[in-house]
């Protein structure tokens, strides 16, 4: 069997597999299309990237934390600690992970990343959903998920749970993080 022959196979299996999975379908002729081809660190940059232009574009001064491994990821306006949040829509619902209660951080913004639209969630630390449950941000009131072995949370939105926090615009942008800022 030639190398060519094992590939052809390969990507025959895949596009077979394509051809019924409802998240290849969901994400065909997206905008979006190539996050899907980053890892999943990549997608946190991409993220974290979008938040910083448009708080820039917004007239907020903006730095980037240089470790990749600290307690937050954007400082705006030399005092609001960002932990940014990027996930991508699948099942119909976005997981966004590694949230780490013992973090030095002000605020978490969830970026969900559909096919055709992006949603923005902004919450200040002290309202996250750590051992309550909490329904300003969900349809039903739920907590997020403690994962013991790695000490962190993960918190999943559904399309239900955001289907009002869909952004079009910066000022869609500016409003929910004027909102979070008054929570700080």
């Amino acid at each position: 069997m030639s190398q060519n022959e094992i590939k052809r196979m390969m990507k025959s299996s895949i596009a077979e597999s394509c051809k019924t999975s409802s998240n290849a379908q969901l994400w065909k002729g997206s905008p979006f299309y190539d996050i899907k081809n980053l890892e999943i660190s990549r997608r946190g940059d991409v993220g974290e990237d979008f938040v910083r232009r448009v708080l820039e574009q917004l007239d907020h001064e903006v730095e980037g934390n240089p470790s990749k491994d600290a307690d937050w990821d954007l400082m705006v306006d030399g005092k609001i600690r960002l932990e940014i949040k990027t996930a991508t829509l699948g099942n119909k619902k976005f997981q966004h992970d590694n949230i780490r209660k013992n973090r030095e951080f002000d605020a978490v913004i969830l970026i969900g990343i559909a096919p055709n639209c992006i949603y923005l969630t902004c919450v200040a630390k002290s309202k996250l959903p750590w051992n309550r449950k909490a329904k300003k941000w969900t349809k039903k009131p739920k907590k997020m998920h403690y994962r013991k072995d790695k000490k962190e949370y993960k918190w999943e939105l559904s399309l239900k749970d955001v289907e009002n926090r869909k952004i079009k615009s910066v000022k869609d942008f500016d409003l929910a993080f004027k909102i979070m800022l008054k929570d700080l």
